[in-house]
């Protein structure tokens, strides 16, 4: 049962909704996306919008004490307007696996659960530690975020989170240099960049295995993961960082056979 002193909380971040769930926070207010709410029954918090379109007037009339957003996931004109109607906003940016543990420890101060989130991230921060002392396969990536209808892609350079899980894994991205921290490249691009694996995830685009022949046709290993994997900092983010390790293994094995 919900502790009657906790903040009320509306969060507009499907990752920190997970998070925040499974501490036990008192959420009053999800996106329609925030599906994994560990503990929570369905129907039991408000549905409030999408993250792009979120319902501004249903949230104020859920009189949260705190709204979390993030400065990625969420749109500033949308932000601004909760701050005009008097909502106390907490926005998010973690650009680093590392961060986003930390970032777990400010939503569980934010939320009246400090000793809960704590212990969560001593296991995580276990867990980092364990891989960093794994041997890694190095492997050059290629990490699309983006499908253009001229078939382009946008990738991401080393200033995001999906370059750090990339780069904890073992992967070398060739886009991290980029100027842009979402740059837009050409199929010829990717090809000349001499990599050894695109990773397709299926968000924010939903990559699918109709897309790994368009990668294929262009003489471009190419393999899906979990955008999650990719995306998603709070509890699964150690989990995650693992399994595209695996992945990256899996590939170097095929690529450059022993």
């Amino acid at each position: 049962m919900t502790r009657p002193s906790l903040p009320r909380i509306v969060c507009l971040v499907p990752s920190h909704s997970e998070t925040l769930a499974q501490l036990g926070a008192h959420l009053v207010g999800v996106t329609r996306f925030c599906t994994v709410l560990p503990g929570v029954e369905e129907g039991a918090i408000a549905r409030v919008g999408g993250t792009k379109d979120p319902d501004v007037a249903r949230i104020v009339a859920l009189e949260p004490d705190l709204v979390v957003v993030n400065r990625e996931e969420n749109r500033i004109e949308d932000v601004s307007e909760l701050e005009v109607s008097g909502l106390k906003i907490h926005v998010t940016h973690p650009r680093t696996v590392q961060e986003g543990i930390e970032e777990l420890r400010d939503l569980g101060e934010l939320s009246g659960r400090a000793e809960e989130a704590e212990w969560l991230a001593r296991e995580l921060d276990a867990g980092l530690e364990r891989l960093r002392q794994e041997a890694i396969p190095v492997a050059r990536v290629f990490v699309p975020i983006w499908r253009h209808a001229t078939g382009s892609y946008m990738s991401v350079n080393a200033d995001t989170y999906a370059h750090d899980v990339v780069r904890v894994a073992g992967g070398v991205n060739v886009t991290a240099s980029a100027e842009s921290r979402f740059p837009d490249v050409s199929i010829d691009e990717v090809f000349e960049a001499g990599l050894d694996v695109a990773l397709l995830g299926d968000e924010p685009y939903h990559f699918a295995e109709r897309h790994l022949a368009e990668f294929e046709a262009a003489g471009i290993k190419a393999a899906l993961c979990s955008g999650e994997d990719l995306h998603w900092y709070g509890p699964r983010s150690v989990e995650g960082v693992s399994r595209i390790r695996a992945k990256l293994r899996e590939v170097v094995s095929e690529v450059r056979p022993a």
